[in-house]
């Protein structure tokens, strides 16, 4: 969360040229992002505890 804060002017500044859908696809990316790292957070964990269980 704390990246994804620290993050957003420099995507606001990447999106800039799309105008008025810059905060559109920044929200768009912070979502897609941390959809993406939950996924591999779970990911991982069941793979770890159908190792160790």
């Amino acid at each position: 969360m704390v990246f994804s804060l620290l993050s957003y002017p420099v995507l606001f500044d990447l999106t800039e040229p799309l105008g008025l859908l810059s905060s559109t696809m920044v929200t768009f990316i912070v979502l897609f992002t941390w959809l993406f790292v939950w996924g591999v957070v779970a990911s991982a964990r069941v793979h770890i505890t159908e190792e160790t269980g």
